[in-house]
């Protein structure tokens, strides 16, 4: 394997990755995350540090690749796109109680025909491990409705959604260097993100886009077949954005990657295809339309000569610095009539021994386990604060003169109701509820309007409210607790200023 870095990306928030850039209408979230908001993300913090031959190197040339993070499964592996070849009778279960699929039941026709008297269905839209266990992200439907630019009310029969990845999953990226790439320049890729909280997808300033980055080691990739062959097997991992002459092609020859001489046989290929012009944030608009072949198509390439598959790449087509063009190559998964999985194992191939009984480490356990969650809650209130000073900024914009919003003595009511209540679902309905600070009923202070970020009228108290609901409950009470300080000292220093109003 090229050298490269490993990422592990934590979903700290839901996060929205559209198969489109359109803000109207349903539509359809990816199951991963793409390798160019990674890329993106990425450059943001980098290319002003940068000369411009190193910027072109690292975010332009393709010698670096940042690929797509796939979701890990509940066994701890990898979960690749289903290969399109694989078709399971119509009717008829192929998985398992366990998860896994009844490898029986489903047939490779990349190696053996249809049988006649059956209807065949392909088993697509889900992920499987290299040991057979099926994966679906979790995934969240959230309904909103477009704003009117012109009233600031929402639009009449403009719905549209957004289906996003559920926090808490993880997901694991690789990004690959070509040999001559300066090593100084991966090393300042690991710094950059290492331990990083980078904020992807879309609605990225509202509730949505938080993802944890931390540098990991091995990589997994699927088994495969070694040894000269005249067969190629292209399993996409990825999209592949294939061209010939400058246009887009769904039927590539292999000259049109890169290869040897041959021949792609469609009898034994399975493919799909989409299109979708990617959102570039730094120029606020969007690029040219991609055309390309989606992930789980499976390719078949008959080559004039031999060919040493280990001598290949393992990216091909355009738009590899963003992640596209992944593939395994005669993977051992499609050598049969029947997939081939591997044997179910634990992530490491080892079973960690047991930790002994000690005081001393559980006293330790506990103490590793506190820092963390203080840094965490720290990272939220940040974050929150942010937020709300937006939120004050937009009604103080909007507002009238006899405006009121929540001072220094409004978040001491808050900060004195969570440090006396542990229970984070009790919290809620001691502040929200009926007698709480922060009541509904209350028509000033908490319950003015503003705008929020996505343009959306909302009030300070359903903000707060839906901030705190997403977080865990045994954090609520030290996130509001520390919240209310923080926005105490916040207001105090603009009242030092003659900001405040």
């Amino acid at each position: 394997m090229a050298e490269g870095i490993t990422l592990q990306l934590e979903l700290l928030d839901d996060v929205v990755f559209s198969e489109r850039p359109a803000t109207e209408g349903a539509h359809r979230g990816l199951d991963h995350v793409p390798g160019s908001a990674l890329l993106g993300w990425t450059a943001a913090r980098l290319y002003a540090e940068l000369d411009a031959g190193e910027a072109w190197l690292l975010f332009h040339s393709g010698k670096v690749r940042f690929g797509n993070g796939v979701p890990l499964a509940p066994n701890g592996r990898l979960a690749w796109p289903a290969p399109l070849a694989l078709h399971a009778p119509k009717g008829e279960r192929w998985q398992g109680e366990d998860g896994r699929v009844r490898a029986e039941k489903v047939r490779n026709l990349v190696r053996a025909g249809r049988e006649q008297g059956a209807q065949w269905r392909q088993v697509r839209d889900t992920r499987i491990t290299c040991d057979g266990l099926v994966h679906t992200p979790a995934r969240e439907l959230a309904m909103k409705t477009a704003i009117d630019p012109e009233t600031g009310r929402a639009r009449k029969h403009h719905l549209y959604g957004y289906e996003a990845l559920r926090a808490g999953q993880r997901f694991v990226a690789r990004i690959e260097a070509d040999d001559d790439v300066p090593a100084h320049l991966l090393d300042r890729l690991r710094t950059v993100l290492d331990g990083a909280v980078a904020h992807l997808g879309r609605s990225r300033a509202a509730q949505y886009g938080r993802v944890r980055c931390v540098l990991g080691e091995a990589f997994e990739v699927p088994e495969e077949v070694s040894g000269e062959t005249r067969e190629l097997v292209l399993w996409l991992l990825a999209d592949m954005a294939a061209a010939h002459e400058g246009a887009p092609v769904f039927a590539p020859r292999p000259e049109d990657l890169g290869l040897p001489h041959g021949r792609l046989v469609p009898e034994r290929s399975f493919i799909r295809a989409r299109a979708y012009a990617p959102f570039n944030t730094w120029r606020q608009t969007r690029d040219l339309e991609r055309q390309v072949i989606t992930a789980g198509s499976v390719l078949v390439f008959e080559m004039d000569a031999p060919v040493d598959p280990a001598a290949l790449p393992r990216a091909f087509g355009l738009w590899r610095e963003a992640g596209l063009g992944h593939v395994a190559i005669n993977p051992r998964l499609l050598a049969d009539e029947h997939p081939v999985f591997e044997a179910a194992r634990a992530p490491s191939g080892e079973v960690a021994p047991a930790r002994p009984d000690s005081v001393l480490l559980d006293w330790l356990e506990t103490i590793r386990e506190e820092s963390e969650a203080s840094a965490a809650v720290d990272e939220v209130v940040e974050d929150m604060v942010v937020g709300l000073r937006k939120l004050y900024e937009a009604a103080r914009v909007f507002g009238t003169a006899e405006l009121r919003l929540p001072g220094k003595t409004q978040w001491g009511r808050v900060r004195e109701v969570a440090a006396n209540t542990a229970d984070g679902d009790a919290l809620m309905d001691r502040l929200f509820g009926a007698d709480g600070p922060i009541k509904a009923e209350n028509n000033d202070d908490w319950n003015a309007f503003t705008v929020d970020e996505d343009g959306r009228t909302t009030t300070i108290r359903e903000w707060l409210q839906a901030r705190l609901q997403r977080e865990r409950p045994a954090l609520r009470a030290h996130i509001a607790v520390r919240l209310a300080r923080r926005m105490a000292d916040v207001l105090a220093a603009e009242e030092a200023r003659g900001g405040a109003r």
